[in-house]
């Protein structure tokens, strides 16, 4: 015990109270045991208060970060892959009307228009390209791959014959082969991609013990109890996921989407950690170019340390507005239900069932072949059975994604939350609770086949689409109360594999 409940317990042990004015008074036996026997019983109260408390960093579905950073990687992944379009430097149209006869510049510009999402405007380029350099493989190469962007299959596979049976270097013919199974790929109107990631994750302060070693209770500070004070732990990772896409029959690209998601969590030591979190979702997207609606429904179920912990239901719509390839905002909105279950390890689990709104604005900005950068900002607010797990407040992230070239890539991700609770959770403190949490993350990646000379392996079925990753991330959680302070950092080093079907 620490401040005045070490003093009280020191004095009591020793047989005397302390007065005001600091001078000793005998206490006989009888007294002297039941203070101590009250100060027991104090002690294990706060203790038992520590235990039911649940770590700040997972109020609910503990799965739903590791579903961001999975979200995270997908997308580095896929922006990352090699491809013809990415210029080695961005051309303006003044360059090229000052030197119209060079190629390599007029190439330069033909993929800068891909960029800037002038897509029609690069067909033309290539075009009056292909004119005086029919035996170029990389302007029929680029030249395909705009056509296929225009969704003029027949002629995208056209020119992709044409240019497989010219000179060229090993790496553009596996990049040929590879927009002929994208065409293939997109000629059914059903299509389906599975993804399977597994990682082995350290992280530092598992069970977010507070900082200070000390738990608050009836605003008395006691030392954190012997099974709640820092554990690191390591944990196996897998999630598996299979998405689905319907093309509707329409002139726009109206389509529909489900998919399945399954993520487990191992721990080496803390098994009370352990997770398992299923989940399915049905959306679509509504194509009214430039403006896109898409709006999703879903279902979770999730298991923590083997036991049936709860489940959320909910939907949410997203409305992106494009002003071209390089530039998009959009804004958001998603409602939930929340429903959690007594658990050994949490027994108060149902205090945090209830509804959770949240809705905010965001932006996507190319803003060089080699950088992307994407700012969400918006609000939370949860409305618990119990006013004291109650809360609301803004939230913010920004990501970073920067592709070094050969599929190798480097996310950074910056967030934030404050979170303002509507009532003191008296049994705790009979202070306003007030969490500050901030975390930071960066992730790189770099596909299995750039260790791979032989192209013909590399670019196998078992090879293709497969990327080794490693992650840091760190947790700074600060609150008006001492149990919900805290720090963490962890380290994910992992494999994702990707099919198209």
């Amino acid at each position: 015990m620490t401040g005045i409940a070490a003093r009280v317990g020191s004095d009591v042990t020793s047989g005397y109270c302390r007065r005001v004015d600091g001078s000793r008074l005998p206490l006989s036996p009888r007294t002297t045991s039941l203070v101590a026997a009250a100060l027991l019983l104090v002690a294990q109260l706060a203790s038992s208060c520590a235990v039911a408390q649940q770590p700040p960093g997972e109020r609910g579905d503990p799965s739903r970060e590791t579903l961001r950073r999975q979200q995270e990687l997908e997308d580095a992944t896929r922006g990352a892959r090699p491809t013809a379009v990415t210029p080695s430097r961005v051309v303006e149209y003044e360059e090229v009307l000052a030197r119209p006869n060079d190629i390599d510049l007029n190439f330069a510009w033909a993929q800068t228009q891909v960029l800037r999402g002038d897509i029609k405007g690069a067909a033309n380029t290539l075009e009056r390209m292909l004119l005086v350099a029919p035996s170029n493989p990389r302007v029929r190469l680029l030249y395909a791959i705009v056509l296929f962007r225009l969704e003029r299959l027949d002629e995208a596979e056209r020119e992709l014959a044409i240019v497989r049976d010219l000179p060229m270097e090993a790496s553009l013919r596996s990049e040929i082969d590879r927009y002929r199974r994208d065409i293939a790929q997109a000629r059914k109107q059903t299509r389906f991609t599975a993804q399977l990631s597994t990682a082995m994750q350290y992280e530092w302060n598992r069970n977010a013990s507070p900082r200070s070693g000390e738990s608050s209770f009836l605003d008395l500070r006691f030392p954190v109890a012997s099974q709640d004070r820092r554990k690191s732990d390591w944990q196996f990772q897998n999630i598996a996921r299979i998405e689905m896409t319907h093309d509707l029959e329409y002139q726009d690209n109206h389509r529909l989407t489900a998919a399945a998601t399954y993520v487990r969590g191992e721990q080496a030591r803390e098994s009370q950690f352990d997770f398992q979190t299923g989940s399915i979702e049905f959306g679509g997207v509504i194509d009214m170019a430039p403006t896109w609606l898409v709006p999703n429904v879903y279902a979770r179920r999730l298991r923590l340390a083997n036991q049936n912990y709860g489940r959320v239901e909910g939907a949410s719509l997203r409305v992106e507005e494009r002003f071209s390839g390089r530039f998009h905002i959009y804004g958001f909105g998603e409602v939930e239900t929340q429903n959690y279950h007594r658990t050994s390890r949490s027994t108060r689990a149902p205090e945090r069932s209830g509804m959770q709104y949240a809705a905010g604005v965001g932006s996507g900005w190319i803003i060089s072949p080699q950088h992307r950068l994407n700012l969400e900002v918006g609000g939370l607010l949860k409305s618990a059975h119990k006013d004291y797990e109650s809360y609301r407040g803004p939230t913010a992230s920004l990501v970073h994604t920067w592709l070094l070239g050969q599929g190798v890539f480097l996310v950074t991700t910056l967030g934030g939350e404050i979170n303002l609770y509507d009532e003191p959770e008296t049994v705790v403190s009979v202070r306003d609770r007030r969490d500050r949490i901030g975390r930071a993350r960066t992730t790189f990646g770099v596909p299995v086949g750039v260790f791979i000379e032989n192209e013909a392996i590399a670019q196998a079925e078992p090879i293709k689409d497969l990327t080794m990753f490693v992650s840091l991330e760190g947790t700074r959680a600060r609150s008006t109360i001492t149990n919900y302070s805290y720090d963490t950092f962890r380290v994910t080093l992992g494999l994702t594999k990707r099919w198209d079907f």
